[in-house]
């Protein structure tokens, strides 16, 4: 009952603290866990006041001195991944030493009791623990990989997200968890998250398996002190250095030559996949000291850093299109068909056919004429009336990944470390980040990275209280626009076609998105707007945990703010859009797309009015209190309260508006225009440049912004 009392006293106390805090404090998910045991006699008697001492091997630092308590119990906690020692001395009794307890992120192990045999204190008795450590005392379903299973699995890209699928309850597809969304996990590198909160991915990072000591996830029965994603909690933990010097160099390399060929492909007579890759990089990692005058021992300050350099060459699948013949491009359309079937163009002002279905010079739109010249000429002729041309585009993606890690014991009740993590990529791609965009006239270039720096700070203010500090930085960047010789530019393809908003693609400068009907089989499609885009995520991370351990409680609380900007340009149409499907109920209609180009007429044309570039913000704040409480040796109860206040997204420059209709005056009611571009005959009335139309460019506000 008494222990009872003091459990409840205690959460009460840590859980007000946790409130006091939470105005300076951040995220969760920390990668440290605990080790806890026993200590008896050879008749099961508990030993109070044994001396247990704690090693991490790799270091060869004492990391932790306690004693144990009344009941002869110890808890060591917080604790980072590592391989550890356990020294264990008692008078009148030998020493006890268990070497390679392996400790993974956030593993709470409970050891088998310790026995101390009797004898002189300079007698030790060594125990190796040569099977695996099972968490006892904690009731979480997840699942651990180590950085040397990860260099022995095989996987293509060498990024540690793909081996997800190996944990029990991934769906090796998808990579979600538990039959949950995808972008419901939540990735922490060091306890600092990575994840982009535009779409809670992991944005632009890629973290190649030579960096990665272990991950772990969480999947189910996690505590309290885990939050802020309802589907897997997933925890990357990078390599530190150790006493040794420890360095390597490698170099992978991939080549379609160096495979077989498929037993399909050698069947129908097709080529091997193209598949280029060469991966090369180094890491090396040990102690920083100097003989004689600092950290002779080589136990106090240790560095690791990883250099690695991927060029991967892109070849994207074999595309094909039905792009106007040079013929149509001239104004014959005899040979024009759909899918085999000859086309019969209508002249929209006599509603009779073309004679020949040939259009004379004097009836060709510039404009539309202009944009014929936008698409590539076909190159494959009377193979298949489904297109006319095809292309396979070889871009390419230069990634380069850097590392530094710096872990500095400043003394016994003084622990920190300091990872930054950088990943640059230069990518040249056919279609940018939009798959609608079919045509290949140009690359798109992205020079995209991120950036994560984090801190921990870890003070042992007693053998039984401790408080650890960590903070975060990170920040991706997803720009993408066309390369500047690419023929989407609108000086490159000749393009002087006049917009309704001018100032919205000054920017970019860029010819409209193109839109074609079903009755073009494998219709081309150019759809290019929001450039340049530019996609910036930077997110401050803090967070701190308070533990203590008394009698058989481990009381835990903590607190956790994360906030995050996200500046993203809106995927608006600013350089506009023609849709040039043929529509009965378009006087100006040929009965043909690419006629109805050559004439000007298009189904549909729209533009917004503006390029925009969003500033939103967004803040979370987190707090918990949980025990982890020993009853019996045999039972242990896991149990917690979490809170959180996740405020809503708002935009710092109050862009976000809502159109109301009912106050706009009548006159600027929407009404039909003709649909025609200028410069050619109007079907009905007078030519009309879209520059010439007269549309609505306000809108009343119904901003709304959070507090």
């Amino acid at each position: 009952m008494r222990d009872f009392r003091l459990m409840k006293q205690s959460a009460v106390t840590l859980l007000a603290g946790a409130l006091l805090l939470c105005g300076t404090t951040a995220y969760a998910q920390q990668s440290f866990g605990s080790i806890s045991g026993v200590v008896q006699d050879g008749q099961g008697a508990v030993i109070l006041n044994a001396k247990v001492e704690l090693t991490n091997t790799a270091q060869g630092a004492v990391v932790r001195e306690l004693m144990t308590s009344s009941e002869g119990t110890f808890v060591i906690t917080p604790l980072p991944p590592a391989i550890y020692s356990l020294a264990v001395d008692a008078p009148g009794f030998k020493k006890y030493v268990k070497n390679e307890i392996k400790l993974f992120a956030q593993d709470r192990i409970g050891l088998p009791p310790i026995v101390l045999e009797i004898g002189s204190t300079g007698e030790a008795v060594t125990v190796e623990a040569s099977v695996a450590q099972l968490q006892t005392i904690s009731a979480e379903r997840s699942g651990v990989l180590t950085g040397s299973q990860m260099v022995d699995l095989a996987s293509n890209t060498r990024n540690f997200a793909d081996l997800l699928k190996t944990v029990p309850g991934f769906n090796v597809d998808t990579n979600n968890a538990n039959g949950l969304r995808t972008d419901q996990n939540a990735i922490a590198v060091d306890g600092t998250s990575v994840m982009d909160v535009g779409n809670n991915s992991a944005g632009g990072w890629r973290m190649n398996s030579d960096i990665i000591a272990e991950f772990k996830v969480l999947t189910n029965g996690q505590q309290a002190e885990f939050g802020r994603a309802s589907g897997a909690n997933i925890t990357v933990v990078t390599k530190s250095g150790a006493k040794e010097f420890h360095g390597v160099g490698y170099e992978f390399y991939r080549n379609e030559w160096l495979n077989a060929n498929t037993f399909t492909n050698n069947y129908t007579g097709l080529p091997r996949p193209r598949n280029r890759n060469s991966t090369f990089g180094f890491n090396v990692g040990g102690p920083v000291y100097i003989p004689g005058k600092f950290n002779s021992g080589k136990e106090k300050l240790f560095f690791f850093t990883n250099w690695e350099f991927q060029r991967p060459r892109l070849f994207d699948n074999l595309v094909r299109l039905t792009v106007p013949t040079l013929e149509e491009r001239r104004g014959d359309f005899s040979k024009s068909a759909s899918n085999g079937r000859p086309v019969t163009i209508r002249d929209p002002l006599t509603n009779a056919p073309f004679l020949g279905n040939r259009i004379t010079q004097d009836r060709w739109n510039q404009y539309g004429l202009q944009l014929m010249n936008v698409f590539p000429a076909p190159n494959v002729l009377g193979v298949d009336p489904g297109y006319n041309y095809q292309y396979q585009f070889s871009g390419s993606d230069r990634r380069n990944d850097e590392t530094v890690r710096i872990d500095y014991n400043i003394s016994d009740r003084l622990k920190f470390f300091f990872r930054w993590l950088h990943n640059r990529r230069d990518v040249f791609q056919s279609g940018g980040l939009n798959t609608n965009n079919t045509v290949g006239i140009g690359a798109f270039h992205a020079a995209q990275g991120a950036i994560s720096g984090a801190g921990n700070l870890t003070i042992i203010i007693t053998p039984t209280l401790t408080n650890d500090f960590n903070y975060g930085n990170t920040r991706n960047w997803l720009p993408n626009e066309p390369d500047p010789k690419s023929g989407y530019l609108r000086a490159n393809a000749n393009v002087t076609l006049p917009l309704l908003f001018p100032n919205a693609d000054k920017l970019a400068n860029l010819i409209p998105n193109m839109s074609f009907g079903s009755e073009v089989p494998n219709a081309p499609t150019i759809f290019i707007s929001g450039m340049p885009y530019d996609n910036e995520n930077p997110t401050q991370n803090i967070t701190d945990n308070i533990a203590k351990v008394f009698s058989s409680h481990t009381l835990k609380a903590g607190i956790f703010i994360e906030t995050s900007t996200k500046r993203q340009t809106a995927t608006i149409v600013n350089n506009g859009r023609l849709n040039f499907s043929t529509d009965s109920a378009n006087p100006g209609d040929t009965g043909w797309d690419f006629s109805n180009m050559l004439l000007g007429n298009y189904q549909a044309f729209d533009q917004s009015n503006t390029y925009r570039k969003g500033l939103y913000a967004y803040q979370s704040y987190e707090w918990y209190v949980q025990d982890n409480w020993k009853v019996r040796p045999n039972l242990t109860l896991d149990y917690g309260i979490r809170f959180s206040l996740l405020k809503p997204w708002y935009e710092k420059q109050d862009q976000i508006s809502s159109f109301a209709a009912s106050g706009w005056p009548s006159i600027h009611l929407p009404a039909r225009l003709p649909r025609q571009l200028s410069s050619a005959p109007s079907f009905r009335g007078p030519a009309i440049s879209p520059m010439e139309w007269s549309l609505p460019q306000t809108a009343a506000r119904l901003a709304s912004r959070a507090v």
